[in-house]
């Protein structure tokens, strides 16, 4: 797995995080207040169970993708290039809110994330 697959993987996983745990507090919500008919609410309960097991598996899952690239980008040798990788894989901030943090252009951001997952990789290989 390259550095760039592994790092959207790790977005991915925290974004499907965040919607189920959406989800799942917006259909408890639902619970309590539908007259839905038994049949409804046994298929309601039934994708409630199956996403709380998902989410509880990717609870699991996603600190150790974390920590593993915590370690990888401890392992880069240029301040900016840690800093580009922390700011979009770990603060998870979009690519408007980083070159404001980085204090740069957006194409400085993005040059300096390119050659930041070409060192990630060799580290992660």
């Amino acid at each position: 797995m390259t550095s760039r697959e592994y790092l959207n993987q790790l977005k991915r996983l925290h974004d499907l995080m965040e919607e189920e745990e959406s989800d799942l507090g917006e259909e408890s919500d639902l619970e309590e207040e539908s007259g839905l008919p038994t049949n409804g609410k046994e298929a309601y309960l039934k994708r409630l169970n199956i996403l709380e097991v998902l989410y509880q598996k990717h609870k699991e899952y996603y600190p150790k993708l974390q920590e593993k690239l915590k370690r990888g980008i401890n392992h880069l040798k240029v301040d900016r290039e840690r800093e580009v990788l922390i700011l979009r894989y770990i603060d998870l901030l979009d690519w408007d809110e980083i070159p404001k943090k980085m204090k740069c252009s957006k194409d400085a951001a993005y040059g300096v994330h390119k050659r930041a997952l070409k060192h990630l990789e060799q580290f992660m290989t």
